[in-house]
């Protein structure tokens, strides 16, 4: 009894004297955190991406598992940018095909170069001309 006294106020002691371990205030409870266990933006947009899956349409990569005994695994999911992926980029890859046709007009040649600005100068000219007052006399003879 006298062994289990002395033990118990041991213990009692030890207890009083013992200080907490210090961590990091936003630690989470983690001694030593490290980057891996950091949150990522893919998991804050996790719930937004659930919900929007039809509009988003994002790539998943689920993690491979192979064997008995396998390696580190990854999770990734990327969301496609609908407005750039269905829009712009499928615009401006047709605008630069047609403007690769217009690209030939400017060959160095200067023949070519002022038979355009003639054509340019007769329909600005042609704009100015009354052609609803003309129009309306043909009709009319």
């Amino acid at each position: 009894a006298l062994v289990a006294l002395a033990g118990a106020v041991f213990l009692a002691r030890r207890r009083a004297h013992a200080r907490a371990p210090r961590a990091a205030t936003w630690g989470c409870g983690y001694a030593a955190p490290t980057p891996r266990i950091q949150y990522t933006a893919s998991s804050f947009a996790a719930t937004l991406t659930r919900l929007f899956r039809g509009v988003l349409r994002p790539d998943t990569h689920p993690p491979r598992v192979d064997g008995p005994l396998p390696g580190p695994a990854r999770f990734a999911e990327h969301p496609r940018d609908a407005v750039l992926d269905g829009a712009v980029v499928p615009l401006f890859a047709r605008a630069g095909r047609a403007l690769a046709r217009v690209r030939q007009l400017q060959s160095g040649r200067v023949q070519l170069y002022l038979l355009l600005l003639f054509v340019a100068v007769l329909v600005l000219l042609a704009s100015t001309l009354p052609i609803g007052e003309l129009l309306e006399g043909l009709w009319k003879s």
